[in-house]
């Protein structure tokens, strides 16, 4: 499963729309949206880890 799926399937299991997500992370809609459908890769560990803040998982949950 790649980062982007992991991404959407955490964010689909918590009823949350790509907007709620990225306020929640601090990221934009846009990058969410790039991250789920692999048009951007993650290439910060910040990402990783406002990702997993916000879905109140681990960093390695995403990479794994």
């Amino acid at each position: 499963m790649s980062v982007g799926e992991r991404i959407k399937e955490i964010r689909t299991k918590r009823g949350w729309t790509q907007g709620e997500l990225a306020d929640r992370s601090g990221l934009s809609r846009v990058t969410i949206n790039n991250l789920e459908t692999g048009k951007q890769t993650v290439t910060t560990n910040r990402t990783i880890q406002a990702l997993a803040d916000a879905c109140c998982c681990k960093p390695s949950y995403f990479l794994s």
